[in-house]
């Protein structure tokens, strides 16, 4: 399974068809690797998508590809939205409420955070930090529990509260429910505006495409 799916959080929620959205992601890796190659002078860029044990092991840890850039490997989460609502998603539970996502398997060195118009490139061992020393204890369980059952079966975001140094901010705790065939399952996360990365730190750059 690629760590990479396109995130589908648009503000009408309906239920998320885990296939086509690995089609529409894989449609996209062409254009991100001429990126690379444009912005960064990147070579040597490898994707980890065959189902082999050695892929699996790397996409299990969120890295999605590698490149060498300036003489230096590095290992790559990428992510891509439809849409930009001027906040960053991150996948708590991969399915709610036994498997937890890709915020808590992370290896990767970077976040490539792909928009239609632009991209974040997130240092992802500072977001990892953040997430797991400040947002995650400010963040309740409930929040979690609560969307999922009352909501069991759909897809919907719940806008939330909560208080981080002193100030409080808004943030949507997201529920996408996948089919794929006969399979159902729950993916939940949070969503957070871009002004928290710079009150806490979390280095990164906006490219335009």
């Amino acid at each position: 399974m690629a760590n990479g799916l396109i995130i589908n959080t648009q503000r009408n929620m309906f239920p998320h068809n885990f296939d086509e959205s690995l089609s529409r992601e894989q449609a996209q890796q062409a254009k991100a690797d001429a990126f690379y190659h444009r912005q960064f002078g990147a070579t040597d860029i490898v994707r980890y998508t065959d189902n082999t044990e050695d892929h699996m092991i790397l996409q299990r840890q969120d890295i999605d590809l590698s490149f060498i850039k300036a003489g230096k490997q590095y290992l790559v989460s990428e992510k891509f939205r439809e849409k930009d609502f001027g906040d960053l998603y991150l996948e708590t539970y991969s399915k709610y409420p036994g498997t937890k996502g890709w915020m808590h398997t992370n290896r990767a060195d970077l976040l490539a955070y792909f928009f239609p118009t632009r991209m974040l490139l997130i240092n992802k061992k500072k977001l990892m930090t953040f997430y797991h020393e400040t947002l995650t204890p400010s963040v309740s369980e409930a929040f979690y529990a609560k969307l999922y059952n009352e909501y069991r079966n759909r897809s919907k975001i719940m806008t939330q509260s909560i208080r981080l140094k002193g100030a409080d901010y808004k943030i949507n705790i997201i529920q996408a429910f996948n089919r794929t065939g006969n399979s159902t399952w729950h993916t939940i996360g949070v969503s957070i505006p871009f002004e928290l990365l710079d009150v806490f730190n979390v280095t990164y750059r906006i490219y335009p495409l």
